[in-house]
């Protein structure tokens, strides 16, 4: 549902389900624009802990945490400009929403403008890893 979700917004999409399979993915050459992730999965690591890798290799891209669970976020500092949280249950529109913003922001701090991110997409499409304990 998410993946489709963001699909249908133009976003290219790359699926894990679990953070031991994104942190794979986090190792081929391809560059991801965004990371949206359950914080609470399968496997050794959780959202947050994925999202210290994300960070350490993509120092500028958003993070997304989605949790259902308010008491995951005790003493865990979002970095204001560049990570989110969004708890459940939150629409499909909320979290598009929530993507685009963030993506635009951090376009905007880059100093980027449409016009360079259609020479580097072609479209307006960003390259978003999602995991979820969904799939």
């Amino acid at each position: 549902m998410l993946a489709d979700a963001l699909t249908e917004a133009d976003y290219k999409v790359v699926e894990a389900d679990s953070g031991d399979a994104a942190a794979m993915l986090l190792r081929r050459p391809e560059r991801f624009d965004a990371l949206v992730t359950d914080i609470h999965m399968p496997g050794r690591l959780n959202g947050l802990a994925l999202g210290r890798r994300f960070r350490a290799r993509y120092a500028d891209s958003p993070i997304l945490y989605m949790t259902g669970r308010p008491d995951a976020m005790c003493g865990v500092t979002l970095h204001p400009d560049r990570e989110a949280v969004l708890f459940k249950s939150y629409g499909l529109l909320v979290l598009v929403a929530t993507v685009q913003a963030m993506l635009a922001a951090n376009m905007q701090d880059q100093g980027a403008t449409g016009s360079w991110w259609n020479k580097r997409w072609g479209t307006n499409r960003a390259h978003a890893l999602s995991v979820s304990e969904a799939g």
